[in-house]
């Protein structure tokens, strides 16, 4: 395994979200397991989790979370598995194309993904996230 292992989840509280943070972690992973409801951070903390709350809907959450984990982390991150809010495929780079499909340009969980990534791009662009 990879000497840093720190993987950020979003959308941890149930499904696939919590199941994949379940799986990482049992694996020796670190895991931040994320959620935007403050009951279901005390719920991930209280199984063992380093937990926060993040609302992908505000980028000051998204930007709060991002660095407060870069900083547990020494500013690296293995892994972003982005579970949570709305996704459309296209460039990372390209924030215009949230404006394009079923997606409404006002609708916040469509900024969400671009706004993580945003946070993210630097540590993506040295190799350090993984976009799953």
């Amino acid at each position: 395994m990879n000497k840093n292992n720190s993987v950020l989840i979003t959308g941890c509280s149930s499904g696939i979200g919590r199941y994949v943070a379940t799986s990482l972690k049992a694996r020796g992973y670190r895991v931040f397991a994320t959620a935007r409801k403050r009951e279901d951070v005390a719920g991930l903390e209280a199984q063992g989790f380093e937990s926060l709350l993040l609302d992908l809907a505000d980028s000051t959450s998204i930007h709060t979370t991002v660095d407060a984990i870069l900083e547990q982390t020494n500013g690296e991150l293995y892994a972003l598995f982005n579970n949570g809010a709305y996704g459309q495929p296209g460039a990372v780079e390209d924030p215009t194309r949230w404006c394009r499909g079923p997606a409404a340009p006002d609708r916040d969980d469509a900024r969400a993904r671009e706004w993580l990534h945003g946070a993210a791009v630097p540590q993506r662009e040295r190799g350090r996230i993984r976009q799953v």
